[in-house]
């Protein structure tokens, strides 16, 4: 019989907050990461505007809706593009409030 693991469950006796997460076909431990960059093409210089952590099982639209109020205090934009996996009804709703609009790229 597979063994099934609980997405909360402790994966190092060193890190309890490192999670289990499934998707599709492979399994993954540990931790996500979000990185959020500027990408206007107009500017010469690109940067990191915010890089969040969390456990493996937290979604991605979570982190997302986290994010753009805490980016869009610090500067000014007015469209994000973002790949598919952050796209959730909460995240609309997050940008409709912020006056951001979504872009695909």
């Amino acid at each position: 019989m597979p063994r099934i693991w609980a997405s909360g469950s402790l994966q190092s006796l060193d890190d309890q907050e490192a999670s289990f997460r499934k998707k599709g076909n492979r399994s993954y431990k540990r931790y996500v990461v979000n990185v959020s960059e500027a990408c206007d093409p107009e500017n010469s210089l690109q940067l990191i505007t915010q890089v969040q952590v969390a456990p493996n099982n937290e979604e991605d639209a979570n982190l997302l809706c986290e994010a753009i109020p805490t980016i869009k205090e610090r500067m000014p934009f007015d469209t994000l593009y973002v790949y598919g996996g952050n796209g959730s009804p909460k995240a609309d709703q997050v940008l409709v409030q912020q006056q951001v609009k979504s872009g695909s790229g």
